[in-house]
């Protein structure tokens, strides 16, 4: 009676979002404690650009966990891909060293696939490292990525249910 993709996709959507609204009080706590070190972007364009960006990357990241779930279709046991996916996403979306200080080649690696459009780029767009341009490009390709990941996973999906083998009494 209801669509599998759309109940899981605002069930993400929606807890990601309160891990959102549960992390503001430490934010906050943070920007207090060090408020002599800390600048607070104060321009609502920058908020408008963060709600966008943070929107486009949990449309990346829930088509990549629904690509993970659906390899339970061929392996029995995906928490080590799993595990290991995890930490390139962390690494290449700039949340373990910033991207800048990485060799030039590994950050065309993060420019070509989509992690880097689920941290990195979410930061320098809203603190005004980068352009109306590049703003715009980032967010299309945080668009396309999204929609790229999410004709896969209706093709994963397809070929996963005519491998499918319900067992039971």
């Amino acid at each position: 009676p209801i669509n599998y993709f759309a109940y899981h996709y605002w069930k993400s959507m929606s807890r990601r979002i309160l891990r959102l609204l549960m992390g503001l009080p430490v934010l906050l706590g943070i920007f207090v404690l060090f408020s002599d070190q800390v600048h607070v972007v104060t321009d609502p364009i920058s908020y408008l650009i963060l709600f966008v960006t943070v929107l486009g990357a949990m449309n990346i990241l829930f088509f990549v966990d629904v690509l993970l779930g659906l390899m339970e279709f061929w392996i029995l046991h995906s928490d080590s891909v799993t595990f290991i996916v995890e930490l390139i996403t962390f690494f290449l979306a700039g949340s373990i060293i910033p991207l800048v200080f990485l060799p030039s080649w590994i950050q065309f690696t993060a420019d070509m696939l989509p992690f880097k459009y689920t941290g990195a780029f979410i930061v320098d767009a809203f603190v005004g490292n980068l352009s109306w341009f590049q703003v715009g490009l980032g967010v299309g390709v945080q668009l396309g990525w999204a929609l790229l990941l999410l004709l896969i996973t209706r093709i994963v999906w397809v070929y996963g249910l005519r491998r499918y083998e319900a067992v039971g009494t």
